[in-house]
């Protein structure tokens, strides 16, 4: 039986979004909590946090979902005990999301994410303890969350962040990103990694993802923060570039460019 074809038509490759979650996202609240003070919550959120993350370990020792390369770049940066910084494509929501609790394991990571991330009713709690956070909307909440990521980092902790903001299922190519994403590498001087995810052709025409890691990069500080931001964005898009040189196009996926935005959709056919 033949697998379903499906086409995204789309627009602009930078705010285009294929989720396809039905998730009515709501604004991060201003006294959003990235890192709660409560004693209960204290104690419940490492447990949780660690029960996904050695589900995880397992599913990926078991090679049940992608494989996972070059990992031991991770070890290579300059300070093991401050944190780091991990810019990923976004094309396969599942992977996207616990390859790298299980790369990193034992530890700590947090993904910065859409406030639909934690507009699931009855999930909130749950999904900030295993470790997303939600970007902030409003100026006040944006304090917060600056000065969560910074604490984040201090602790050894590692930082997930997706460029290119929205996903695009088995899309074999690195999409266009601006530079806004690597302030904070830069404002904390934290190494980062490229995690680029591949596609290999299968015989069937479908193809097979494979995660790559590269690093680590550094921000040039000698430069103005602003060109250290562009520079450094530049470095890891063209190592992210080219490793989806290699990237196959899946036979079930197509993905063709409309005149106007009107037209930008899903198909499965």
């Amino acid at each position: 039986m033949s697998k379903k074809q499906r086409y995204f038509y789309y627009y602009d490759e930078v705010h285009d979004d294929f989720a396809s979650n039905n998730i009515v996202a709501k604004p991060v609240p201003e006294d959003y909590e990235y890192f709660p003070k409560s004693r209960l919550y204290r104690i419940i959120e490492p447990v949780a946090y660690y029960f996904i993350a050695v589900l995880i370990k397992i599913c990926y020792g078991l090679k049940v979902v992608f494989p996972i390369k070059n990992k031991k770049v991770l070890k290579e940066r300059r300070d093991r005990k401050r944190g780091y910084f991990v810019f990923a494509n976004h094309t396969n929501a599942i992977n996207d999301a616990f390859a790298h609790p299980g790369t990193a394991f034992p530890g700590h990571c947090y993904h910065i994410v859409h406030p639909d991330g934690i507009s699931i009713k009855g999930l909130r709690t749950f999904l900030r303890m295993i470790g997303l956070f939600p970007r902030p909307e409003r100026r006040k909440t944006y304090l917060t969350f600056h000065k969560s990521i910074e604490k984040a980092i201090d602790k050894g902790r590692s930082i997930v962040i997706f460029p290119e903001a929205h996903i695009w299922p088995k899309y074999n190519k690195i999409r266009n990103f601006p530079d806004v994403s690597f302030y904070y590498p830069v404002k904390f001087n934290a190494p980062c990694y490229a995690r680029t995810t591949v596609y290999e052709k299968r015989r069937n025409g479908s193809t097979k993802g494979v995660i790559y890691y590269d690093g680590p990069f550094y921000a040039n500080q000698e430069l103005p923060f602003k060109e250290a931001q562009k520079d450094l964005r530049n470095r890891i898009y063209e190592k992210m570039t080219e490793r989806a040189n290699d990237s196959a196009i899946d036979c079930n996926y197509h993905y063709i460019k409309v005149e106007n935005p009107e037209e930008v959709r899903m198909e499965a056919l």
